[in-house]
């Protein structure tokens, strides 16, 4: 959410006219620039990626475990006690 009402905030400096514009547009661009290709691996590219991860684990514990169950690694003493999971 910041990173799109700094995108916002931003857009005015791109597309200025008056006096000193020139310099503002080359600090603004490469800053809409960044914070666009940021926000674009934040919200789409790191979520694919975990999710292609955890396949692969996943796959693997099929793999490695008998008759297709996956292999569960049992709780320590103390956390199946408690009951956390």
């Amino acid at each position: 959410m910041t990173v799109f009402t700094t995108l916002l905030g931003l857009l005015p400096l791109m597309f200025a006219t008056g006096t000193g514009a020139q310099i503002m547009k080359r600090l603004a661009t490469p800053m809409v620039g960044g914070l666009f290709s940021v926000a674009l691996l934040a919200l789409v590219v790191l979520p694919a990626v975990y999710m292609l991860i955890q396949r692969f684990r996943y796959r693997e514990q099929l793999r490695a475990g008998e008759n297709g169950r996956p292999q569960v690694r049992p709780l320590p003493e103390e956390d199946a006690q408690a009951g956390v999971s």
